[in-house]
């Protein structure tokens, strides 16, 4: 998967943060809604603050996980 990322980034020219939900790819925890949302905050936090990147700049892209509604946030995209 790192390698579409890369393909995509230098495509976009952009930046691509990417995690995997709680209990699923190389995370660890509980796979769960209320783990899956905690996840989604805390990853775009992160954006923010730790890369200083303003909300303006942050494009939100997801890939359905089952049949929860909101998991909206696969991987996010920042342009510099």
């Amino acid at each position: 998967m790192s390698s579409f990322f890369i393909i995509l980034g230098t495509r976009l020219q952009c930046n691509i943060f990417s995690y995997d939900y709680s209990g699923y790819g190389a995370s660890q925890g509980k796979a769960s809604e209320k783990n899956m949302y905690a996840d989604i905050e805390a990853t775009y936090n992160s954006i923010k603050q730790r890369y200083h990147i303003p909300e303006s700049k942050i494009i939100l892209y997801g890939q359905s996980i089952g049949k929860i509604k909101k998991s909206f946030d696969y991987f996010l995209i920042s342009y510099s």
